[in-house]
């Protein structure tokens, strides 16, 4: 869940359509871990590490969600049962800036993981 990374990963709800190649071909994917630069997805097909990618995202920020494209490369891809875990970096970090409300989202997890568990787990 939460690991001491500059930019901690966190649980969160959503889906996401990957693109890939100048035809961009689709892939449903299922996100499962979330942060500030990159992304955990859960995929049907293996995607080889260093292939730039776009990302349509759908997360599930309680009775709303944030949807928005994100611009990213694999970074790595575990088989895991039936299906894969796809890690993928962000192109632009998430901030205030660019993407303020997915950054607003995050900081809100922060925030309660932080009254949870403690300021020292997030060094």
């Amino acid at each position: 869940m939460y690991t001491r990374r500059k930019h901690p990963r966190f649980p969160v709800s959503g889906s996401a359509v990957i693109k890939t190649g100048k035809d961009k071909v689709e892939f449903p994917g299922q996100i499962e871990m979330f942060s500030k630069r990159g992304m955990g997805i859960f995929t049907d097909v293996s995607i080889e590490r260093g292939t730039p990618i776009t990302l349509e995202v759908n997360i599930y920020t309680g009775p709303d969600s944030e949807k928005t494209s994100l611009t990213a490369t694999v970074k790595n891809f575990s088989e895991w049962g039936e299906k894969g875990l796809l890690g993928v970096e962000f192109d632009q970090e998430i901030s205030a800036k660019f993407e303020p409300l997915l950054n607003e989202y995050l900081c809100q997890l922060e925030k309660e993981f932080i009254t949870e568990y403690g300021r020292d787990q997030t060094e």
